[in-house]
């Protein structure tokens, strides 16, 4: 009778230790690599204003880095659609281009002779031009994710 006492008791006492422990955040096992609760604040003041994101809806956009009036620094400077990375890279993103005219070219996206700036056109949706995106005279460009539809001649 008395062994049966014991266990009970044994039982018992394992059972509130484990509920006890189970709604604490302890842990038993301390594993290499896992956050230990602390937070870490760090003084910084250099700290960059997160980038507007959205959509933008124009006409065209037409970039002849020969012309000062419409190379990719003024194009940048001027529009929110176009910005310039830490590397010096110019990034044209989340432009929905409906062509309706004006374009020298007939595109929604025209880049001329432009070889020496690099620039990525991503996430852009060009609509309803004879061509979406026409790239003349130039190099170091990337194009990812965009779409271009309706065109009466060409996509790229």
């Amino acid at each position: 009778m008395k062994s049966k006492a014991k266990k009970t008791i044994i039982i018992i006492t394992l059972g509130i230790v484990f509920a006890f422990l189970s709604t604490r955040n302890y842990s038993i096992f301390n594993v290499q690599g896992e956050n230990d609760g602390t937070i870490e604040f760090r003084n910084e003041t250099n700290f960059k204003s997160p980038k507007k994101s959205g959509g933008y809806i124009e006409s065209l956009i037409y970039i002849d880095d020969s012309d000062l009036a419409k190379d990719w620094s003024y194009t940048a400077s001027t529009y929110d659609w176009c910005s310039i990375d830490d590397n010096g890279v110019y990034i044209i993103e989340n432009v929905t281009i409906i062509y309706e005219s004006g374009s020298p070219t007939g595109s929604g996206i025209c880049i001329e002779n432009s070889k020496n700036e690099y620039f990525i056109i991503r996430n852009c949706t060009v609509y309803n031009a004879v061509s979406g995106i026409r790239l003349d005279n130039t190099t170091n460009g990337i194009l990812t994710k965009n779409n271009c539809s309706n065109s009466n001649s060409r996509g790229i």
